[in-house]
């Protein structure tokens, strides 16, 4: 594979890595890290676009249907885990995965793409990892200790470059741009800080070009990558990518693209119910009572017997932590380019969509029309209603 590492990217790390500090306890104990690996990586993860980033409107002129797509997790007693739009047409695979030995205990992993085109959105597993000068004695590179991994830090794009030999097999990426986002960074240091800790955050979009099947293809990664340290355990860090999705198209049609992607991340939801039980699992881990849930059907047993009081808890605490990501999203959105929000008149609610058409429409079942035809008025032979929507200015929503 060619290298995306050369020297050039070697300077950027340098600046991209003094991120906003904060100071990490030792080893992160399992369990505790679903509101990076979820909530931080896919609620906040839409608005990562990089400035200066905008769509070609010759590309932009057909319609565009987005209808929610509901993810389900089947170790909970398959509840609802997340949903988000996808445009009509779209297929998907994946979603929640569960691994019992990591400090995070849950990620996602999803693929959505178009089969009529070369478009696709990829959300990878958010992994942790650990590292320290010293080495730990038993646990050489690449084993799990405490649930994480050890390996040296990366930056964005080094990691970029480890990951691709196993998500795109035998292609030769060429580099074809890489921007440091330090707002990005600021605001997700921002909002994972913790007391006596000190952390960093590095992110960048990366860019490559590659021939899959001799059809070029462009693809964007969205990487933003947090590393902790500690002065009680000098030399040790622990880091983990915060944000990891990418979109990729054919060569001449990613940024057109992009803007539809973007709002598909921007939309996901993740259901209190799921983080309830979710949280729910994380006690009975640190119960260590991790042995006796190693599958799905003792894992759904134990959640069917936990009492409403847990859950009550836990449901307050969700709400909280919500209201706290809203808050940096709501910072993000004046980032995004390509995306406005619009109000939901059924509903309320706030949604990102694409800037690139004039006419965007709602309906009472929750599916969104982007259109840029005059004469297209959905209400016309359809059995449900529809609503045109009004953009509301992002700085009106700080």
């Amino acid at each position: 594979m060619q290298t995306l590492n050369h020297s050039s990217m070697r300077g950027n790390r340098e600046q991209s890595s003094r991120g906003v500090q904060r100071k990490p306890r030792g080893p992160r104990r399992p369990g505790r890290g679903l509101g990076s690996a979820i909530v931080v990586a896919i609620l906040i993860a839409a608005p990562a676009a990089t400035r200066g980033q905008q769509a070609d409107p010759s590309l932009a002129g057909q319609a565009v249907r987005l209808a929610p797509l509901v993810v389900r997790d089947a170790q909970i007693n398959n509840i609802e885990a997340f949903r988000m739009l996808v445009p009509q047409g779209w297929r998907s695979q994946g979603g929640v995965v569960w691994m019992h030995d990591r400090s995070n205990l849950a990620a996602v992993s999803m693929l959505a793409w178009n089969p009529d085109g070369g478009e696709a959105l990829q959300v990878y597993p958010s992994i942790n990892y650990t590292w320290s000068d010293r080495g730990y004695y038993g646990f050489p590179e690449g084993s799990n200790y405490l649930g994480n991994i050890v390996a040296r830090p990366l930056s964005p794009v080094q990691y970029v470059d480890q990951l691709l030999p196993s998500i795109r097999p035998g292609i030769q990426p060429r580099l074809v741009d890489h921007r440091e986002m330090r707002d990005v960074a600021q605001t997700l240091a921002t909002s994972i800080a913790e007391p006596s800790t000190r952390k960093t955050v590095s992110a960048e979009r990366i860019r490559i070009a590659y021939y899959f099947h001799g059809v070029a293809y462009e693809e964007d990664f969205y990487v933003a990558i947090a590393y902790t340290t500690s002065p009680v355990a000098p030399g040790t860090t622990l880091w983990t990518p915060v944000r990891l999705y990418s979109f990729r198209a054919p060569a001449g049609q990613l940024n057109a693209r992009s803007d539809v992607m973007h709002a598909m991340v921007s939309s996901v939801r993740v259901s209190p119910e799921w983080l309830t039980e979710y949280l729910y699992v994380v006690q009975l881990f640190n119960n260590r009572q991790a042995g006796a849930i190693r599958s799905a059907g003792e894992l759904s047993r134990y959640i069917a017997r936990a009492s409403d009081e847990i859950r009550e808890i836990n449901r307050s605490a969700y709400e909280n932590q919500q209201r706290t990501y809203d808050r940096v999203n709501r910072q993000f959105s004046n980032y995004v380019r390509g995306v406005d929000q619009y109000a939901n008149p059924y509903t309320g609610n706030t949604v990102d969509l694409p800037s690139s058409y004039r006419d965007v429409w709602v309906s009472e079942s929750g599916e969104y029309l982007l259109s840029n035809n005059a004469n297209l008025d959905p209400n016309v032979g359809s059995t449900v209603g529809w609503q045109r929507m009004q953009s509301t200015p992002l700085q009106a929503q700080r």
